[in-house]
């Protein structure tokens, strides 16, 4: 079995889990990484800024409805992209920063970029993790991959070191991990779904809001019809805008309390509130009920 360094588990990695774009601004730390890529047929795309690669991944992930990934070196290359991942986590757009870090040897002794990157990336993540093991490198980049995108999607950390990136290792040695990405769908039982259906005929005011988990489930068509069907009156909020048109005469735009649109006034009167997320088979069951 052949040796491979460290960084090249994480690109391999990666390329398995469907990866073949990253934004990124080179440094040392993660030198074996960009050495890996162009062999595994990997893209790296190079900014001028780490804020502008953290961005960049986090618009690719929007659109894309897959994790963008950044790559940045450690201590400020790290900090320079805090900026991006927080809007990332604020949009609960699937986004994987992967960083260089300073040496573990090296904790403690004032060294070169040392900072507690997994302390600051904590509170704008969904999981922040530090990598100390290389044989583990591919289970933790595949299970951060799995995280960014399941239940509601939001950035993951992922800390390397130079002990972690540049030694050898033989594949064989490699902890066991897997690249499937299961469902994260789950579906509300039939007494929820009569419930929701005995509301809704009772209701006299209902309103409905899409936000970005439409968006990412692909349910224009199925919201559309829901609404139509209901004749509810429907309001977008963030990555769920333009999902029906606001030109439609049941869409009343953004859901915001300061739009010109009497968002406020319309959900403070109402007496069934809707939140539409990435249900599309509850759809079709509420309509049965109906």
């Amino acid at each position: 079995m052949a040796k491979v360094q460290g960084g090249y588990l994480v690109a391999k990695t990666l390329h398995e889990l469907g990866v073949r774009d990253i934004f990124s601004l080179g440094g040392g730390h993660i030198n074996p990484i960009y050495n890996a890529c162009p062999d595994l047929g990997i893209r790296i795309i190079d900014t001028h800024h780490e804020q502008g690669a953290a961005m960049a991944a986090d618009a690719y992930g929007r659109v894309s409805k897959t994790p963008g990934v950044c790559l940045v070196t450690a201590g400020p290359g790290f900090t320079n992209a805090l900026t991006g991942i927080a809007g990332a986590y604020m949009s609960n757009a699937p986004f994987l920063i992967i960083s260089g870090r300073s040496g573990v040897e090296e904790n403690d002794k004032l060294s070169l970029q040392e900072i507690d990157q997994q302390a600051m990336a904590a509170p704008v993540t969904k999981w922040a993790r530090t990598v100390f093991d290389p044989a583990r490198i591919p289970e933790y980049v595949s299970n951060a991959y799995k995280r960014a995108i399941s239940g509601k999607p939001g950035p993951v950390y992922l800390g390397m070191s130079y002990e972690v990136l540049y030694p050898n290792l033989d594949e064989k040695e490699v902890s066991l991990y897997n690249t499937l990405i299961p469902s994260s769908k789950s579906e509300p039982g039939d007494k929820v779904i009569e419930d929701f259906a005995n509301l809704l005929k009772r209701a006299k005011r209902p309103v409905a809001i899409a936000g970005s988990g439409s968006w990412y489930s692909g349910a224009d068509k199925e919201i559309l019809e829901f609404i139509e069907g209901a004749n509810i009156p429907l309001y977008t909020l963030n990555f769920g805008r333009g999902i029906v048109s606001d030109d439609h005469p049941l869409c009343f735009g953004h859901a915001s309390a300061s739009a010109p649109n009497a968002f406020r006034k319309v959900t403070s009167e109402a007496d069934l509130i809707i939140l539409l997320r990435y249900q599309v088979e509850l759809v079709y069951r509420v309509r049965a009920n109906l």
